[in-house]
């Protein structure tokens, strides 16, 4: 499979994936867009517990998705976007790790109870699909691709002057 188009299904996968059930535990499941719009609701509390904001680092998932989408889908990757797509690819895996492990500091005994209940149980299908399309961009290496085939700013080869002809 081109590696422009497994990019692509890849970051289609990601966005989708962030509208799909991500947890089932403690009587919540639903997605990362739920809990974004949970968030929201809750902002009146700010105040009181600022680690709510924490919850909008789950927007980094669809916009580091739709970067993906949008350098893959022009017509040529240069070289001076090679860098913000090589971060857009790395980051969700990256804070999925984080997350992850934050997760389980913070709640503490509660997190032995949903590994006995079963992660299966617990996990949904929207975070699986996201954490396997976040692992296949995180691996895939991106190079300058040119998908076009002329080129309009490719200089033309200049002729050289015959210097044998000017002292003959």
């Amino acid at each position: 499979m081109n590696k422009k188009i497994l990019n692509i299904i890849t970051a289609i996968v990601m966005l989708l994936a962030f509208f799909m059930p991500w947890i089932k535990v403690f009587g919540f499941g639903g997605s990362a867009f739920d809990a974004i719009r949970q968030l929201f609701n809750s902002l009146e509390y700010v105040d009181d517990e600022p680690t709510i904001l924490l919850g909008l680092f789950l927007l980094l998932f669809p916009i580091c998705a739709i970067i993906v989408l949008i350098y893959y889908a022009k017509a040529e990757i240069k070289k001076g976007d090679i860098g913000v797509l090589q971060f857009a690819k790395k980051t969700p895996l990256v804070f999925l790790i984080i997350v992850t492990v934050y997760g389980f500091i913070k709640m503490g005994d509660d997190a032995k109870m949903v590994l006995d209940s079963g992660i299966v149980d617990v996990i949904g299908m929207g975070f699986i699909l996201t954490i396997i399309s976040a692992i296949v961009l995180f691996v895939d290496k991106t190079k300058v691709i040119s998908f076009s085939q002329d080129n309009p700013t490719k200089e033309e080869p200049k002729e050289e002057a015959n210097t044998d002809d000017l002292f003959n």
